[in-house]
Order: C-alpha cells, then sequence, then structure tokens
C-alpha cells in the first residue's frame, strides 16, 4: 500500500492538465479520502511555490537582481525592496497564506505585513517606485 500511495503522490505532481482541472492517472478507493486530501494540500503548495518563483525571478530580471541573495537575508537597501516588492505580490497573486510566503524567505508572517505596507505607502508617495510596481505587474 505505500507504494502505491508515493505512486498516487508522484502521478499528482507529475499529472496531467486539461483546462485547469487535473487528471488523475489513477485513482484511489472511498476509504483513501484523507490520503487524496493530504496530496491535494501538497500539490497547491507545489504550485503556490511555482507562483511565488515566477515573481522572484521576474522582479530580480526588472532590478538586474541575484535570486540568491534575497534568501541570504543581506540588509542591503536594493534587496529588501525587492524582498518586500515579491512578498507584496505574492499576497495578491497567489493563494499562500502570510506564513508561507514569509518561511520562503527565513521571514515569519509579520515581515510579509510589513512589506506589503511598505510597498503600498512607497506606491503612493514615490511616482517611480509606482511606476516600478506598474511595469513588474504587466510582466506578471
Amino acid at each position: 500500500m505505500e507504494i502505491i500511495k508515493r505512486l498516487y503522490v508522484h502521478l499528482i505532481l507529475k499529472g496531467r492538465f486539461n483546462k485547469g482541472k487535473i487528471q488523475f492517472k489513477i485513482g484511489l478507493n472511498k476509504y483513501d479520502k484523507e490520503l487524496k486530501k493530504q496530496c491535494l494540500e501538497k500539490l497547491k503548495i507545489y504550485f503556490a511555490l511555482s507562483e511565488i518563483e515566477k515573481i522572484e525571478k521576474i522582479v530580480c530580471h526588472y532590478f538586474n537582481q541575484n535570486k540568491e541573495q534575497l534568501h541570504k537575508g543581506k540588509q542591503n537597501r536594493n534587496l529588501i525592496k525587492s524582498r518586500q516588492i515579491i512578498m507584496s505580490f505574492a499576497k495578491d497573486k497567489t493563494k499562500m497564506i502570510l506564513k508561507d510566503i514569509g518561511a520562503y524567505f527565513g521571514q515569519g508572517h509579520c515581515m510579509v505585513l510589513w512589506a506589503v505596507k511598505v510597498v503600498n505607502n512607497e506606491t503612493q508617495t514615490n511616482k517611480t517606485f509606482e511606476n516600478d510596481i506598474k511595469e513588474i505587474e504587466k510582466r506578471l
């Protein structure tokens, strides 16, 4: 049974997609609803991470930065700005909870809330920053 469970998880992650619906290659019987629920949760996390990685790639390309530097936790002003923008877009564009977004950068959920607040305030007061945000949003 353990092999079937691992195969099921593997097939979900490598599953085929048709109009946003997942077509499973194999199914579990009605007694394995809990396993199916766990697999779907893992699948949601997998796709949410791919979305935040896409946002991260676009922001890094826009500001000519390296993705690895963002995760080192350096206190460079430009890196902090990029992290805050990514956190703000991740909150708006993905279905990830704040805790998971913060954990992606080694931070807590409070830092995500702070990042969203900073980005919103900076967008209202700084026109060049607002133009940067609009340009990044077009690329998403």
